[in-house]
């Protein structure tokens, strides 16, 4: 399965699943959530495709790419938790779990994808 149609079924996954889980399902609901997965899934993709062209170049942009990745990702996460405080929406704690755990399962795949490219070549 490409990992187009991964990031797709996992951001689904999140959505479904957080109706589910009691701490996340008071957000699940909310604009500010589907909108927070969605915007991964989105941004995994793009880095895949970064990915995707610099897998065949030397080994050392290969590597810079996909710490570039992981760093934008580490600093996005933050910065979506900090304006949500920062707006004083509610039930923060609970998007801020939510937004953590999105990220760890999307950079979870993007990193297994990833030693699937190094496998390959």
């Amino acid at each position: 399965m490409n990992f187009f149609l991964k990031s797709v079924f996992l951001s689904a996954f999140i959505l479904v699943a957080s109706c589910f889980i009691p701490h996340i399902k008071i957000i699940a609901l909310d604009w500010t959530w589907i909108s927070t997965v969605l915007f991964y899934l989105i941004l995994n993709i793009l880095l895949k495709k970064r990915i995707d062209k610099v897998k065949n170049a030397t080994p050392i942009k290969f590597t810079t790419a996909i710490m570039g990745a992981a760093t934008v990702k580490m600093l996005i996460t933050p910065t979506i938790v900090a304006v949500y405080l920062a707006l004083k929406q509610p039930e923060a704690w609970s998007f801020a779990i939510g937004v953590f755990s999105v990220f760890v399962l999307n950079t979870t795949l993007f990193v297994a994808d990833a030693q699937n490219l190094v496998r390959k070549g």
